[in-house]
């Protein structure tokens, strides 16, 4: 299940992966990658050019803390909406953690903009669905 104190462990799992890394640009991108999600749309999540995102992941640049933690959280945000796309497909999801797939909880807890929240909203689902059959048959 997602709760407050999994998302918060998934965010510094995701950040200590990318620090860890011997090529943090190829971590980044596996990470995004991992949940299809183009440059394009995580640099909109993160108010960066997809140049931008392109030249950190091939190591030209350092992303400064701000935009791993934000990359971090992103990532930690789709993987969790995933997981509930997923829990509510195999029939495992409570009700109350339906509320949670809301955009509207997603904005107020993860303290992002409304238009942000949204297109978050819809790469998770996106990614869900392109890997749908891969996630159930882990879940199940």
């Amino acid at each position: 299940m997602v709760t407050a104190q999994r998302f918060k462990e998934s965010v510094q799992e995701i950040g200590g992966e990318i620090v860890a890394s011997e090529v943090p640009g190829r971590t980044i991108k596996e990470l995004r990658e991992s949940m299809g999600v183009t440059q394009e749309e995580i640099g909109k999540l993160l108010g960066l050019r997809r140049e931008t995102i392109s030249r950190m992941e091939n190591g030209n640049i350092s992303p400064s803390f701000t935009s791993l933690k934000n990359f971090s959280r992103s990532i930690a945000a789709l993987k969790a909406i995933r997981e509930l796309f997923a829990r509510e497909d195999a029939s495992l999801i409570k009700k109350e953690e339906l509320n949670l797939l809301r955009p509207n909880f997603l904005r107020i807890y993860l303290n992002l903009p409304g238009q942000d929240v949204k297109l978050l909203y819809n790469l998770g689902e996106k990614g869900y669905l392109r890997s749908k059959k891969r996630i159930l048959k882990v879940i199940k």
